[in-house]
């Protein structure tokens, strides 16, 4: 009976001890290993300053493959069931990049929606592909949290980055070699 209640006790304790403190969470979560200890230490200084900043959470993701999931729904899935977002709208924006098929999404959540509109999603994913195009993982991460930095300060002033839409298909795939 002993054994038992201890068992029962466990399991009661287990959820509580795996919850993290809020904002504690990793900002770059790099599963497709593309980047040095010390590129993704800098990159996670730059994310946490924003997230200061702005009080809205960044997130960079990287990974080898989707497993057969849609790229923005395994994006905002990511986000949403691992423990991001700030306040009680949990605002937040997340990159995912998957190796496999080259897929990429962002995925906004709160502030983050209106900070970083469909237009500044256009903007950024443009600025970065051509380095994500010559796998050069580091400088696209860093030009992408400086596109970030500039959308949200313009949203915290009013005016955030929209405007009218040049083509654009959304979440898909980034090609080697483009740029």
């Amino acid at each position: 009976m002993k054994k038992v209640i201890c068992w029962l006790l466990c399991l009661l304790l287990l959820p509580a001890l795996l919850v993290t403190v809020h904002g504690e969470e990793p900002k770059i979560v790099d599963m497709a290993g593309l980047l040095s200890q010390q590129e993704e230490e800098s990159l996670e200084e730059v994310a946490r300053k924003l997230v200061q900043l702005y009080d809205i959470d960044v997130v960079i993701l990287t990974g080898e493959s989707l497993q057969g999931n849609d790229p923005q729904d395994y994006a905002d899935d990511y986000f949403d069931y691992n423990g991001y977002g700030i306040g009680d709208d949990f605002s937040g924006v997340l990159l995912m990049l998957s190796l496999e098929y080259r897929d990429w999404a962002i995925s906004t959540t709160g502030k983050g929606i209106y900070a970083l509109t469909d237009c500044g999603i256009q903007k950024v994913f443009t600025a970065i592909s051509g380095q994500l195009a010559k796998d050069n993982y580091f400088e696209a991460f860093e030009i992408y949290l400086d596109e970030l930095d500039a959308c949200f300060q313009a949203y915290s002033q009013g005016s955030p980055i929209d405007g009218p839409s040049f083509p654009y298909d959304g979440p898909g795939s980034y090609i080697p070699g483009d740029s």
